[in-house]
């Protein structure tokens, strides 16, 4: 380059930036799991010991941990959570 150039700019997109069509489509799988997981929970029909209690409110927090995680775009930990909230919520449903 001579002295005084200025470089050609590029054209190129940082792709860190752009979601991908397999993070939508995660994105769109965790947030269908949670809403699965929600209404199970709103099924309960049974009155939850206090142990019970505490596993609700767990699952509450990782559903609202994984909501958070999705909107500022951290999809595989959102899967994460929402896959720890729902073998969780199995899990009450079982006792």
């Amino acid at each position: 380059m001579p002295d005084g150039s200025v470089p050609e700019p590029t054209s190129q997109v940082s792709t860190t930036t752009m979601p991908t069509l397999k993070d939508n489509e995660t994105k769109l799988n965790t947030e269908r799991s949670l809403q699965a997981t929600e209404k199970d929970l709103k099924a309960i029909s049974f009155t939850p010991s206090l142990d019970q209690k505490s596993m609700m409110d767990q699952i509450k927090t990782y559903i609202n941990q994984s909501r958070s995680a999705n909107s500022e775009g951290d999809v595989l930990r959102a899967s994460n959570l929402a896959q720890k909230a729902r073998l969780l919520c199995d899990e009450l449903l079982k006792k």
